[in-house]
């Protein structure tokens, strides 16, 4: 892994989460939004975590992003519809606090604790996981998930309830 190739990704997801706050058209903060859910792929990527960089793209780039990309085509009266914010100054006094708040607590930790010994972050080693040590938990989350779009699904009918 190349420390340069390392650096560029990391700095060209800072920029285009930045880009996000500063931009106008909300289609254009969609797209920058996926450069920055590529380029944290692309850190996926480069520290050995496979399972996380394909879940990355699939996930958020492929589904989430594409969905939040339909709602804005399909919801937007204007061709070219524009973020407009009166509060501009509390919303960048607040973001300048939080982005101090986050320096400082991580300039606390300059020595992190060593890597807890385990499987890597290979798809195989976190299927086996989730199917021996992590089967109830696993099988909770999918039932919550079956409920949350059983539940979606009876919201989103448009009939009228039955008397």
């Amino acid at each position: 892994m190349s420390q340069g190739t390392l650096i560029a990704f990391e700095l060209l997801a800072a920029v285009a989460a930045i880009g996000i706050l500063f931009v106008r058209a909300v289609i254009h903060a969609a797209m920058l939004l996926l450069v920055c859910l590529l380029s944290v792929a692309g850190i996926f990527a480069l520290l050995g975590a496979e399972f996380l960089f394909v879940s990355q793209i699939m996930v958020y780039a492929g589904g989430v992003l594409v969905l939040l990309i339909m709602g804005i085509m399909v919801t937007s009266h204007q061709a070219r519809s524009e973020i407009h914010s009166t509060a501009f100054f509390p919303t960048a006094v607040m973001g300048t606090a939080f982005f101090v708040f986050i320096i400082s607590a991580l300039s606390a930790f300059r020595s992190l604790p060593p890597l807890a010994d385990g499987p890597s972050g290979t798809a195989p080693a976190i299927g086996k996981l989730l199917i021996s040590s992590y089967v109830l938990p696993f099988e909770l989350a999918a039932v919550l998930l079956l409920v949350a779009l059983v539940g979606s699904a009876i919201v989103a009918a448009d009939k009228p309830p039955r008397t």
